[in-house]
């Protein structure tokens, strides 16, 4: 069970209200029925549960789902009616060949295939963020914009560094080992063989290196001039007997318009105690403290390997 194999990281300080569960309730949305051609709210997690918390941690699902009636087939059934309807000598006026479509689009539209995604937000008080896991930004943007109106205000700003995070990257890896001046924590390491993608000045211009070396000589050259989008990474502990563990692996991406988050975001929660037990909830918890743990050191490490100090990040907040 992994929630959040593609991670937005946001910066938030809002404290979440004690009656968190009344109000997503109130919200509740678990899909489309009757007639209903697009709907949204907060989805249950688990049997009937909307909102599950854990040290100080709260967990949501955002659910919207749409469908639209086939025009074709509209238009097909309403002009039955009203050739039945001039057949039995009725008058067919405006008001009845409208009434007509509208009953046509709600008898077409349940039948109508449903368009529907998920997102999940967890908010962590602890380490100040709030991360949604969506596969676009613009979702994200949408599920935190159903839970600010909820809450009558969030106060959320996208987790980045005013457009330096790809510079320092290409920096780095183009300089060769030891020669960039920017150095990468002990417990970061970019796969050398990992898939990197790099942009021109013209975003038409596109090299991706995958399962082939993007620190040779012959890579850095081809990628100095350009600006890396994507690299794939891990997070890793360096014991003291050397035996390096792996914790998570991702691919910090970095858009040109748009804000950076993690991919493929792989942490290890793989552990198979956390299948053989009946409380659902209870796994929910341990992944929200792994990946909300996971999440801040990884994000503590990029904020230092893009040389932003503690300092003034929290002179900013």
């Amino acid at each position: 069970m992994k929630m959040f194999r593609t991670m937005f990281p946001y910066n938030c300080d809002t404290a979440i209200p004690e009656n968190i569960a009344e109000l997503v309730e109130a919200k509740g949305f678990d899909g489309l029925t009757g007639t209903i051609s697009a709907a949204r709210g907060f989805a249950t997690i688990v049997d009937d549960v909307r909102v599950i918390s854990s040290d100080g941690r709260t967990l949501l699902k955002y659910l919207e789902s749409s469908r639209k009636a086939n025009p074709a087939a509209v238009k097909q059934l309403a002009q039955e009616r009203v050739d039945a309807a001039i057949d039995a000598g009725r008058e067919v006026t405006e008001q009845l060949q409208y009434e007509f479509e509208e009953q046509a689009r709600n008898e077409v539209i349940r039948y109508a295939p449903i368009s529907q995604w998920a997102a999940f937000i967890l908010v962590c008080p602890a380490e100040k963020l709030l991360l949604v896991s969506g596969s676009t930004a613009k979702k994200c943007e949408d599920a935190l914009s159903f839970l600010r109106h909820m809450l009558e205000g969030l106060a959320s700003v996208p987790w980045q560094f005013a457009g330096v995070e790809s510079r320092v990257l290409t920096e780095y890896l183009t300089s060769g080992e030891g020669k960039s001046i920017y150095q990468l924590p002990a417990d970061l390491t970019i796969s050398p063989f990992g898939k990197t993608v790099a942009t021109g000045s013209d975003t038409s211009l596109k090299i991706t290196l995958d399962g082939v070396r993007n620190d040779t000589p012959e890579a850095r050259s081809m990628l100095e001039s350009m600006k890396i989008r994507t690299a794939e990474m891990a997070l890793v502990n360096r014991p003291a007997d050397g035996q390096i563990e792996n914790l998570a692996d991702f691919a910090l991406h970095l858009p040109e318009s748009g804000n950076p988050h993690l991919k493929r975001f792989d942490y290890d929660n793989d552990d198979p105690a956390n299948d053989d037990g009946e409380d659902v909830q209870h796994r929910y918890a341990v992944e929200m403290l792994l990946v909300a743990t996971t999440t801040a050191r990884i994000l503590k490490s990029l904020k230092a390997f893009f040389g932003v100090s503690d300092d003034s990040d929290d002179e900013q907040e």
